[in-house]
């Protein structure tokens, strides 16, 4: 079952217009020269955002939510008072993976702990669902559509469980890092194509390792970015939001351009 790539509902593989928008589920014309060179993808990526700032914006809010967290963090380990279970760590190889009486931990220690899971999973959650955003918004700019923040979000929250899911198989394939591209690839497919998560994900793998080069070029800017930015006080996360979404601007426009010259399985 496919998805409609405007408003998320559900279409027959064979259905040319969605049901219950009207929009046309034929392959979008997109005038476009081809763009063979990931230069290219990246040049192309950064002109169409300049000349829409709006589509930042879910990238930035991602950003002010990682600060919330770490705010969140710090505050409820003042609460529970952490650093008086600073003992209890200092060798969590030994302590936690061997010793098998826990009663030395305070229920406090254990309460901290399931907290900073939970805000972490919502973080990821959320974040996500910006992430998702953004691509929406980036592909409605690249058809010449009018772009949408309210629509994007509509968008996400119509396929809620579809880009749930997706967000967890895709946190789990990020973990290895190399495999970044291969995720992002597979939001941008299921966005674009209004396919499935193993649709986006089969052609998301099968792209990036045609592509190998440029996932491994991915990966390493990816891995710089945060690297520098990590060094920038307070604006480093604001200041990573507008390459992060540039870098996904440049995966619509090489998986469109690769689109002709790729037959997916």
């Amino acid at each position: 079952m496919n998805h409609c790539p405007q408003c998320g509902d559900e279409t027959s593989e064979s259905a040319k217009y969605c049901p219950k928008c009207g929009y046309s589920l034929q392959e979008p014309v997109i005038d476009y020269e081809s763009r063979t060179k990931y230069s290219e993808n990246l040049s192309y990526a950064f002109t169409l955002l300049v000349s829409t700032p709006v589509i930042f914006i879910p990238e930035i809010a991602a950003a002010f939510l990682n600060y919330t967290m770490n705010w969140s963090i710090q505050f409820i380990g003042g609460f529970f008072d952490i650093e008086s279970f600073a003992h209890l760590v200092d060798n969590p190889v030994s302590k936690v993976s061997y010793v098998q009486d826990y009663s030395e931990y305070p229920p406090e220690f254990w309460v901290f702990g399931v907290t900073i899971i939970v805000l972490l999973f919502l973080y990821s959650l959320i974040s996500g669902f910006f992430s998702f955003t953004a691509v929406h918004m980036i592909y409605s700019k690249y058809k010449d559509d009018d772009v949408s923040l309210v629509d994007s979000f509509r968008y996400c929250f119509k396929n809620f469980g579809r880009i749930f899911t997706a967000l967890f198989i895709g946190t789990l394939f990020s973990l290895t890092v190399i495999l970044i591209p291969a995720v992002v690839l597979m939001y941008v497919i299921m966005v674009v194509d209004g396919v499935g998560i193993r649709d986006g994900l089969s052609r998301g793998f099968s792209l990036s390792l045609k592509r190998l080069g440029v996932s491994i070029l991915i990966v390493v800017i990816y891995l710089g970015l945060q690297y520098a930015f990590g060094y920038v006080p307070w604006v480093g996360d604001l200041l990573y939001a507008v390459p992060s979404t540039i870098i996904t601007a440049s995966l619509i426009d090489l998986y469109i351009n690769s689109k002709p010259n790729i037959q997916y399985n």
